[in-house]
């Protein structure tokens, strides 16, 4: 095992290659076997950011439930929650080619070039979820990321930062979100309030803060007991 954080907790961790990775919350992030001999191969559940030893000879090659993402030396991002049913990718220096498998076939290479992030729909199930249904999945996506900004300040690695972005999440998207990074549990009194959709961030907020500043962008109402928070729709 490399490394593991619960929710509410993010770390750096040091690979015996060499490689700087950090670990958001509620993330595992696991050696496979022979790592470091023909080549350097890791398992990810949740999210992280690496920074690769360039060893041209040893591959690195990240496991994302039936995603792979293949690198010799470069700097990225891994986004693979089980609630996203989606594998994302934000590179920043280099070059990675991504597969995924499915049914026992392995797609062609996409490769993915600095300030790109790509957005694969996986089945729950690829991501460990057996309890999951298999269901279509939809296209894949290729987007820009905003080069003009600094690293601190872009969105797929503002959690690196201490600082939670979140730009037109409906409150169940939102809700896991928080839920990993407050370490809490969210639960919804009906349908209507996990449509309400927001934009934002939080960085030193308590749970009790961050749920009243989302009331100023939408109404709703909420009780926190424990370490569960509790959201209704405003009458």
């Amino acid at each position: 095992m490399a490394g593991v954080t619960r929710d509410g907790e993010r770390k750096p961790l040091v690979l015996t290659d060499g490689t700087k990775v950090w670990l958001n919350a509620g993330s595992r992030l696991s050696y496979l076997p022979g790592f470091s001999a023909a080549t350097r191969e890791v398992m990810l559940e949740g999210e992280a950011f690496f920074d690769v030893t360039e060893d041209k000879s040893k591959p690195f090659v990240v496991h994302a439930g039936h995603v792979l993402i293949r690198v010799l030396g470069t700097a990225f991002n891994v986004k693979a929650y089980h609630e996203d049913h989606s594998v994302t990718t934000s590179l920043y220096r280099g070059l990675v080619s991504i597969t995924r498998e499915q049914d026992g076939q392995t797609s062609q290479p996409i490769l993915l070039y600095p300030h790109q992030k790509i957005i694969l729909p996986v089945d729950a199930q690829a991501l460990g979820d057996q309890s999951a249904s298999p269901k279509e999945l939809a296209p894949v996506k290729i987007e820009f990321m905003d080069s003009s900004q600094a690293e601190p300040k872009r969105i797929e690695t503002s959690w690196i930062y201490n600082r939670l972005e979140f730009r037109g999440d409906d409150f169940i998207t939102l809700a896991y979100k928080l839920q990993h990074w407050f370490n809490i549990k969210v639960n919804f009194g009906d349908v209507a309030v996990q449509r309400l959709s927001f934009n934002g961030s939080f960085e030193k907020e308590t749970i009790d803060q961050a749920m009243k500043a989302l009331q100023l962008a939408n109404p709703f109402l909420y009780k926190i007991e424990n370490n569960e928070v509790f959201i209704y729709s405003a009458p």
